[in-house]
Formats: structure tokens, C-alpha cells, sequence
């Protein structure tokens, strides 16, 4: 049985917006999802931004439904080979508006940035760090404002060069960008400052990425690495369970189980510390009598 994924509210919304629409005006969509028919199938799916849930658009509904009710919907030369798609609706032919959009969003640069970001990541896998480094280079040479491309930037600068201050600034611009919907962010900054040793400021980085996706494996982690720092091991413990209560993909969960050992071996040590401080008192009132 074959699948097809509708957001009848985000349709809905279009609509409402189309309808209030300037004669002049257009609707500038740059997003994710199917663009031909036979992918619509295997991309039926859902993806958690915090507390929201949001699905890839149907590119080939969307243009169908739209066309009935009589509006444009146009894409730019080359966008089937691009990870994001643009899209430019308006209620008629606006050809000088068209062909701008042509021109920003059909360049090359978008496709090129799109496939040297995916070569990056092909490069760490292998170790090659240099060539990592310098597809990132050209790849956000292209599209400087990527939010996701910076933290992924940021990301290799912290895991795999140790180049702290240098993904700081990228994982700042990224926030910058997009403060609202990505807890991936918020995780890639408090890492840069917890690499500098910069643990209050990696907290507060790491509680508003909780703030967007609470059950998100990575934050759970990274909470529990501070809560511990800061004696609250109980807190760190309850969010080490629940970071593998949801990380379905074991992406995070040998480092959660190695996280738990040494909250667990901290209140072993208090216990023990607790312990030897009671014989000595014990021992000093023996002496005393």
C-alpha cells in the first residue's frame, strides 16, 4: 500500500497566506521533501523540532494543488540536485521577480556546496582531515549563511582538529542564524565553550537546547556531564536514563553507559570519603576517652 504524507495545516496555511497576498507579492519556500512522485513513498516521514513535529513537503502535491486553484508555483534550473528545494509561489506571472529567483537560487554554488558538504563528511570517515577541512572551506564559501553547514563545520573543528576558538565562532553565527529550532545548535556551542573550559557557559548552551528538544540523546548527555561537574549526580543520572530511554539509534549510547559509570564511581568515592571521615571522627573520640 502505497503512502502519501499531507500537513493539512501547512497547506491550509498557504492558502490563507495566498489569499491575503499582495497582486505584486510571492511566497519564498527553501525546505526538504520529495520532488517527484516515485520518492514520495519513501519519504513519508517526521521529524521532532523541540516539542513540534514537521515533515518534509510534497513538492509534486503541493505544485498540483496549487495550479488547481489557479497560482504559480515556479523552481529554480538545477534544484532536483539539491539537498533543499526552493520554491517561488505568486497569484500570476511576476517574469522580473522569476527570473531574480532563477538566478539566486539555480546557481551552481548551491548544488556544489550541497555535494562538497557531503564529500566532507565521506573524508572524516576516512581520516582525512585536511580534505575535510577544505571542503568545508568551499562549501561554506558558497553558502555562508547555511546554519546547519556551519554547526556541521563547527562540529569537525571541535571533534576531529581541536580547533575550539575557531568553531566557537561558527557555532555562534550558526545560533545566530536559527536561536529557535535546533537543539543540534545549541549542542555545538556549549561543546566549543566546554572544550575552553568554559563549563557554566556550555551549560547554559546545553539547557537551552533541553528547552527546544528535551528528550534529545546528545543534550541528555551533555547534562549530565554538567549537572555531575556541579554535585547535582542524581539530576546527571535521571538524564543519563532518560537519553537512553530515546536514543533508538545507539547513536549516543556507549558514551551515556561511560557517563553513568562515572557519576556512579563519584558517589562511590563521596560514599567512601563519607566513610573514612566517620572512623576518623570514631577513632579521635576512642582516643580522647
Amino acid at each position: 500500500i502505497s503512502r502519501t504524507l499531507l500537513n493539512h495545516g501547512a497547506i491550509g496555511c498557504i492558502e490563507a497566506c495566498l489569499k491575503l497576498l499582495d497582486p505584486e507579492g510571492f511566497i519564498l519556500i527553501n525546505d526538504y521533501g520529495p520532488t517527484r512522485t516515485d520518492q514520495i513513498e519513501g519519504l513519508s516521514l517526521v521529524q521532532r523540532f523541540g516539542g513540534s513535529v514537521a515533515a518534509g513537503l510534497n513538492f509534486p502535491f503541493l505544485e498540483h494543488h496549487l495550479s488547481s486553484l489557479g497560482h504559480k508555483m515556479h523552481k529554480a534550473p538545477g534544484d532536483d540536485e539539491r539537498m533543499i528545494h526552493a520554491r517561488l509561489i505568486c497569484k500570476h506571472d511576476l517574469p522580473e521577480t522569476t527570473r531574480d529567483f532563477a538566478a539566486r537560487y539555480g546557481g551552481e554554488h548551491y548544488i556544489q556546496a550541497d555535494n562538497v558538504a557531503n564529500t566532507a563528511i565521506g573524508h572524516i570517515q576516512a581520516g582525512n582531515h585536511r580534505e575535510a577541512l577544505e571542503c568545508y572551506k568551499t562549501a561554506l564559501h558558497h553558502c555562508p549563511t547555511d546554519w546547519h553547514l556551519l554547526a556541521q563545520a563547527a562540529e569537525f573543528l571541535t571533534q576531529h582538529l581541536q580547533k575550539y576558538e575557531e568553531a566557537l565562532v561558527l557555532a555562534q553565527a550558526a545560533v545566530e542564524i536559527n536561536r529557535w529550532h535546533s537543539a543540534y545548535l545549541w549542542n555545538t556551542l556549549g561543546n566549543c565553550h566546554y572544550c575552553l573550559g568554559r563549563h557554566d557557559e556550555a551549560h547554559e548552551a546545553y539547557l537551552r537546547a533541553q528547552s527546544i528538544h528535551a528528550d534529545d540523546p546528545q543534550t541528555c548527555l551533555n547534562l549530565a556531564y554538567t549537572f555531575a561537574n556541579h554535585g547535582e549526580h542524581g539530576r546527571a543520572l535521571g538524564l543519563v536514563a532518560r537519553g537512553l530511554e530515546h536514543d533508538t539509534d545507539g547513536r549516543f549510547r556507549q558514551h551515556l553507559l561511560d557517563q553513568q559509570q562515572r557519576i556512579i564511581a563519584a558517589l562511590a568515592g563521596q560514599a567512601t570519603a563519607h566513610q573514612q571521615r566517620l572512623s576518623a571522627r570514631q577513632n579521635a573520640f576512642g582516643t580522647a576517652k
